[in-house]
């Protein structure tokens, strides 16, 4: 396998960025009412084997308390320093 991913989403047709990423936070992190920074785009045509992807790394601070618990078998959290075996440059975004 390719171990744990970061959370993501595509956009949808008709769809702004922030939109997406509101979208992206509710349905996989099960999270509301953040307004979170751009960070980087990940740019580089080779960086994903399903063709080409662009990646923009947004960065928030969420109190763990705020995190979904129904999600706790599909997710789990992990020091930056050490996150464990990632997919894609999933590393580099970190």
């Amino acid at each position: 396998g390719r171990g744990w991913g970061l959370p993501g989403t595509f956009l949808h047709e008709g769809e702004t960025l922030a939109e997406a990423v509101d979208r992206s936070l509710r349905e996989k992190g099960g999270v509301a009412g953040f307004h979170p920074r751009q960070l980087h785009v990940f740019d580089d045509p080779t960086r994903d084997e399903r063709g080409w992807v662009l990646s923009v790394a947004h960065v928030d601070v969420v109190q763990i308390d705020r995190l979904a618990a129904r999600y706790v078998d599909s997710t789990r959290l992990a020091p930056v320093s050490s996150p464990g075996r990632l997919p894609y440059d999933h590393s580099d975004i970190i």
